[in-house]
Order: structure tokens, then C-alpha cells, then sequence
């Protein structure tokens, strides 16, 4: 790899911090006096600020989370003149940022709308895909988290394609911290006794 370790490491710090920022306690605690980590399922991520605080909320903090994605990678690609290999990895610890914020005692969202803004960034068709396979799936199976986590998975087997051990150390490193995230769902998956979900009542 030809990027400085002063680079990386500044990526990496940028990135996140950025990551960190949750929208869903800071609007729950500007907004509506309550902090959103006593509330629900107690995620700082949108589903759980949808169904405390209203679809409207909700809603907000997914586009807000995919903000913050692709503002993370912009930001370090524009400080280094688009090297791609320190994109992605700023890609990555914005979504470990929002996985696991220091901010707020590393208990952060799982994830998924701020991978989605770093995708937009790096490559609009790896979303598209990764839409696609979360929708067709959500579908069929009736199950949300089980369908985000085979996407997880697809862009996993993407990034590992690029044959960078840089950037397949950091790939595993934050898949092994998505499926923590959802290590209830998985739970209740091989169990038996997650709930399906209609895909039209995401925040129900």
C-alpha cells in the first residue's frame, strides 16, 4: 500500500468520530426530552427512533445516518485526493463509528443506513444491488434482519474481491461488528422466534 500511516490513521480518526454522531439521541434529546438508549429496543439507530418517537423521526434518522455515511468518505476522499483504497477504509470506520460510538458508551445503530451512504459514495450500484437483495428477500422471507445481514454479506464478498489485505482486515473486522449488532436477531433467527415483519410497516 502506498498511503502513509498519517493518512490512514487521520482517515480513520475522521471517519469515526463522524460515525459517532447518533441523530436519534440527539433529536430524541432536543426534540422530545427523552434519551432514545431508555426507550424500545434501547438501538440509537431508526427503526428504534421510528417506533419511540414516530415514523416521521424515524425516517429522519435513516436519511440522516446515510448522510453522515457518505459525508465521511467525501470528506476523506476530497483530503486525499480520492484515493480509493483510503475511501473504503474510511467507509468502514464510519459504519464501526456508528456501530459502536464513543460518544455514547460504544452501544450505537446497526448500521445499515450509514453503509448505505458510504456505498452511494463509492459505488451507487453496489446500494442498488444491496437494495435489491435486502427487498426481494424482505419479501419472500418475511424477515428484515435476515435479509440485511445476506446483503452485509454480499458487500463483505465485494470488498474481499478487491484482494487488499488492508482493506480486507478492516471489511471483516466491521462484518464481525454488524453481525454483534444483530446478534439478538440471530439469536431469535436460529431459534425460531424472530418475528416477521411486514415490509410496508417497518416501523411498526
Amino acid at each position: 500500500m502506498n498511503n502513509s500511516f498519517i493518512e490512514v490513521l487521520t482517515a480513520i480518526i475522521i471517519s469515526y468520530l463522524i460515525g459517532s454522531l447518533s441523530f436519534a439521541y440527539i433529536i430524541g434529546k432536543i426534540f422530545y426530552k427523552i434519551d432514545i438508549r431508555n426507550h424500545g429496543s434501547k438501538n440509537l439507530g431508526g427503526s428504534n427512533a421510528g417506533r419511540v418517537l414516530g415514523k416521521k423521526v424515524g425516517i429522519s434518522v435513516i436519511i440522516l445516518d446515510f448522510f453522515k455515511g457518505y459525508l465521511a468518505v467525501w470528506l476523506v476522499a476530497n483530503i486525499f485526493e480520492s484515493n480509493f483504497e483510503i475511501s473504503i477504509i474510511s467507509g468502514l470506520f464510519v459504519v464501526l463509528g456508528h456501530l459502536f460510538p464513543i460518544f455514547f458508551g460504544f452501544k450505537g445503530g446497526k448500521g445499515v443506513a450509514t453503509s448505505g451512504g458510504v456505498m452511494l459514495f463509492i459505488n451507487p450500484w453496489l446500494i442498488l444491488i444491496s437494495v435489491l437483495i435486502i427487498l426481494i428477500l424482505w419479501l419472500i422471507t418475511g424477515y428484515e434482519s435476515l435479509s440485511t445481514l445476506i446483503a452485509f454479506a454480499f458487500v463483505l464478498f465485494v470488498l474481499l474481491s478487491l484482494k487488499s489485505t488492508l482493506i480486507s482486515i478492516f471489511s471483516i473486522i466491521v462484518f464481525v461488528g454488524i453481525l454483534y449488532a444483530y446478534r439478538n436477531n440471530i439469536r431469535s433467527l436460529l431459534n425460531g422466534t424472530e418475528k416477521k415483519k411486514n415490509i410496508f410497516n417497518r416501523f411498526k
